[in-house]
């Protein structure tokens, strides 16, 4: 599959620019980073901590999407969007990396390794750092 692919089957939509949905995506990604983080310092579950910061990559993903006008219906499109579009192939491989592990505890009761999930949730905080870059939320732009 690709980005193109993604578009052609509709499971992303070309629409206007959203800064209100974008903003309001980046606000929900920042409240599960805060809730990991209370959760992690609690000494709560890895893998539920590893969950809020994958949603939190995928919000911010999310919100990159509506500033450039798209609204995406699956998160294995996220991937080709962040590898394709911004052209972030190595965060597109974390998130897709991300993906898979979360359906696996999600859908499959897998469990995670502390040093695995600590690892995780390190270079998703650096790659949502990154994706900061591809954030203007600037009324003019």
């Amino acid at each position: 599959m690709s980005w193109m692919d993604c578009l052609e089957s509709g499971n992303v939509r070309r629409g206007s620019q959203d800064k209100n949905l974008a903003k309001a995506r980046l606000n929900m990604a920042k409240n599960k980073l805060r809730d990991a983080r209370i959760l992690l310092k609690n000494k709560g579950s890895i893998a539920n901590v590893f969950t809020l910061y994958y949603d939190a990559f995928l919000e911010t993903a999310h919100a990159i999407a509506a500033i450039n006008g798209f609204k995406i219906y699956n998160h294995e499109c996220i991937t080709y969007f962040l590898k394709e579009f911004i052209n972030e192939s190595d965060i597109g491989s974390l998130f897709e990396e991300c993906r898979k592990l979360r359906n696996k505890i999600n859908y499959y009761g897998e469990t995670l390794e502390d040093a695995v999930g600590k690892r995780l949730i390190q270079k998703i905080t650096n790659a949502i750092k990154r994706m900061q870059q591809h954030i203007n939320l600037e009324e003019d732009s």
